[in-house]
């Protein structure tokens, strides 16, 4: 139910623009289909290109949190995998391991 919130929650901002746009539409469909004047023919008009367009620059607030919710898992995802340090392997001796490079003058 919570495993990758930031996808579900972009579809749900884009559901809601396509549902939204869809009812600006029809309402401004219905405004013009009971329209007694002409200023009620230009609401609805006003109401089929404005609202689908002012729904859908609206919807970008919440696309855009999904997105950030998506990028910060993916952050954590992948500063979790720099943590898992793996076991230091042993070094193999080199033929220069045993000699000094400091003279010691006793």
């Amino acid at each position: 139910m919570y495993k990758n919130i930031g996808l579900k929650i972009k579809c749900l901002a884009m559901g809601i623009c396509f549902f939204v746009s869809i009812l600006d539409f029809l309402l401004g469909i219905g405004i013009i289909a009971g329209a007694y004047d002409g200023a009620d023919i230009a609401i609805g008009i006003l109401l089929m290109i404005i609202g689908p367009l002012i729904t859908w620059v609206s919807s970008w607030v919440l696309y855009g949190f999904g997105e950030l919710i998506d990028k910060t898992s993916a952050i954590e995802r992948n500063t979790r995998k720099d943590d898992e340090v793996p076991a230091a392997r042993p070094q193999m001796p080199t033929p220069d391991m045993g000699k000094s490079t400091v003279s010691r003058n006793y």
